[in-house]
Parts: structure tokens; C-alpha cells; sequence
């Protein structure tokens, strides 16, 4: 996403995000819902409102150095379970 972060439009932005943390969400067995989910956008980016990311009216910077953090969290945790799951067979 890094590279290509200009590119995206504010759509594009927020369903990339808004996969992640449903993704996240699920994972750790939490309801999902867009209510649910964009609570948790707001709580983990700091932001007042989803629109700030769909109107692309964000601190590139400081977006991405949280969408990365979150990002390789949900892909570790994703990781651990597919390990988890093969030793288990």
C-alpha cells in the first residue's frame, strides 16, 4: 500500500482498511458489523470519522506508519494460525 499510497483513491483507501481490521476483528472472535468496524478505525487510527479517509484528507505519514504497524499484526496473527493449524493435523 505504501508505494502505491497516492495513487488510491479515498474508496480505495478506506476498503483496504476496512478489510484489515474485519479481518482483525474476526480473528479476535469480536463481533463485525460497519458499526463495529469502523469504531475500531477511528479507535486504532486516531481519526474522528472514517470520511477523513474516504475524502483523503489524511497525514500520509502518520497514516501509514499506523496502517503498517496494524497491517503486519493482523499478517502475524494469520501466520501463527496457519502454523497452529498445520501442527494440529
Amino acid at each position: 500500500m505504501a508505494e502505491n499510497f497516492d495513487f488510491l483513491s479515498g474508496k480505495d483507501k478506506y476498503n483496504m482498511v476496512r478489510n484489515a481490521v474485519a479481518i482483525d476483528l474476526f480473528l479476535s472472535g469480536r463481533k463485525i458489523g460497519m458499526d463495529e468496524v469502523n469504531k475500531e478505525i477511528r479507535k486504532v487510527f486516531g481519526l474522528k470519522s472514517v470520511e477523513e479517509i474516504k475524502l483523503n484528507v489524511l497525514d500520509k505519514v502518520d497514516f501509514l506508519k499506523k496502517y503498517k504497524k496494524f497491517y503486519n499484526n493482523v499478517f502475524e496473527k494469520i501466520i501463527k494460525g496457519v502454523k497452529n493449524d498445520t501442527k494440529s493435523k
